[in-house]
C-alpha cells in the first residue's frame, strides 16, 4: 500500500501563487494533506529563489507543525536568472539572507546556480552562485544547485564544478532537477552531492538523463517534484503536486529493475540521511 511508504520531496516550490486561491490556501484544505499522507509523503524541502520567496518558505517551515505532515524544511536562495540586480543590490539581498539564516536555520542556502538557458548574464551568474557558496560554506550548509545547459560554447557543469573545487567547497547538497551526463554526475558526486530526479525522467526523450540514472549508485539519488512545474508522465500539462512523487519512484524502480517499494526505501533513506546531516 501506498500509505505504509515513505518518500521525502526535495524540492517543491509550497509558496508559489497556484498553490494560493484568493484569501484561501490549498495547502490548509483537508484533502491536500490526506493526498500526502496517502502517498507516503512524510517530509518536503522548499526553496526560495529571492529574498521575497525564501521569506514565504521560511514561514512555511515555522508551521510545519500544523502542517499535517511531519517536516517541512526551508532553503533561502537567489536563483541564477534574478540577473539583472546591481551591485549594491546583490550585496543588500545576501545581506539580508543572512538574516534569514540567523532567525531560522535552514537546511541549505539554494537554489542557486547556474542557467545558461534563460540568462546570458554569465559574468553576473558565477558572481552570484559564488557569492552564496561562499555564504554557505561560512555557515557550514549544503546547497540546493540548478544547473541548466544553453545553446551556447559554454558548459554549465563544468564552469559550476570548477567553481566548487576553486572555493574547496566541502559540505556537498543536492543537485536539484539534474539534467546531465553520467560523467558529470559522478563528478559531484565525489564532491559530495546527491543526484536529485524530477518528473522528467518520465520524459520519451530523456535517453541520456534514464542512462544516468541507471549507472548511479543507489546511495547518490533522492527525487523531488520541483512542484509546481515539471509534471511527470502521465500529467504532463497539469500543475504538479507533492504526491506526483510516486511517478519519479516508480520510474526509477523500472529502469534499475527492482520493486517499486525497493526503490522508494533506498530514496528516502538518502533523503532521511541527508537531512539528519544538516538539521
Amino acid at each position: 500500500m501506498l500509505s505504509e511508504l515513505k518518500l521525502v520531496d526535495t524540492h517543491a516550490h509550497l509558496f508559489h501563487p497556484w498553490f494560493c486561491q484568493g484569501k484561501e490556501e490549498i495547502m490548509e484544505k483537508v484533502h491536500f494533506f490526506e493526498s500526502m499522507r496517502a502517498a507516503g509523503i512524510h517530509t518536503i524541502i522548499v526553496p526560495g529563489y529571492d529574498l521575497v520567496t525564501s521569506k514565504l518558505a521560511q514561514t512555511l517551515a515555522e508551521r510545519r507543525g500544523v502542517s499535517g505532515i511531519s517536516r517541512i524544511y526551508y532553503s533561502p536562495g537567489i536563483h541564477p536568472t534574478i540577473s539583472k540586480l546591481e551591485a549594491w543590490e546583490l550585496n543588500l539581498q545576501l545581506t539580508r539572507l543572512q538574516g534569514l539564516i540567523r532567525k531560522k536555520r535552514p537546511v541549505a542556502i539554494g537554489e542557486c546556480g547556474l542557467d545558461y538557458y534563460r540568462s546570458t548574464n554569465f559574468f553576473f551568474q558565477k558572481l552570484l552562485f559564488r557569492s552564496q557558496v561562499i555564504l554557505a560554506k561560512n555557515y557550514q550548509l549544503p546547497l540546493l544547485i540548478h544547473l541548466r545547459q544553453g545553446g551556447f560554447d559554454l558548459d554549465v557543469f563544468s564552469d559550476a564544478y570548477f567553481l566548487l573545487k576553486k572555493i574547496n567547497f566541502p559540505f556537498g547538497g543536492i543537485l536539484h532537477c539534474f539534467t546531465g551526463s553520467l560523467y558529470w554526475a559522478r563528478k559531484f558526486v565525489k564532491l559530495g552531492f546527491l543526484i536529485s530526479i524530477s518528473g522528467n525522467i518520465t520524459f520519451p526523450r530523456s535517453e541520456e538523463l534514464k542512462k544516468t540514472v541507471i549507472g548511479l549508485d543507489w546511495n547518490d539519488l533522492v527525487i523531488e517534484t520541483d512542484s509546481p512545474f515539471l509534471s511527470p508522465v502521465p500529467l504532463r500539462g497539469k500543475k504538479n503536486l507533492p504526491w506526483n512523487l510516486v511517478f519519479i519512484a516508480r520510474e526509477i524502480a523500472r529502469l534499475k529493475n527492482v520493486s517499486f517499494d525497493f526503490a522508494a526505501s533506498r530514496l528516502n533513506a538518502n533523503s532521511c540521511r541527508f537531512l539528519k546531516k544538516f538539521c
